[in-house]
């Protein structure tokens, strides 16, 4: 399978890879978002998916962009309704 070399491609399946992370573990989230510890929580996830998103982009794109991270914070932060106390 050829990798994904498209820019926009690649924010759009880290988007969705941030999407799977919060619809599996919205709980864990809600609760980690209010005790400002999320990325500790979610490290295994989060490190588990960045492989598998670096795995299928070029390496041009993974070594280059922050779209991964940049979907974690905006899907995860940006639709949780929890009380945050960095934001």
């Amino acid at each position: 399978m050829s990798k994904i070399d498209s820019i926009e491609k690649a924010r759009r399946y880290a988007r969705a890879m941030a999407s799977d992370i919060q619809a599996y573990n919205m709980d864990k989230i809600q609760r980690a978002i209010e005790d400002d510890t999320l990325f500790e929580v979610l490290a295994d996830e989060l490190r588990e998916a960045e492989k598998t998103w670096r795995d299928k982009v070029t390496p041009e794109i993974a070594d280059n962009e922050t779209f991964f991270f940049r979907a974690v914070v905006d899907q995860i932060f940006g639709s949780s309704r929890a009380k945050s106390p960095i934001f």
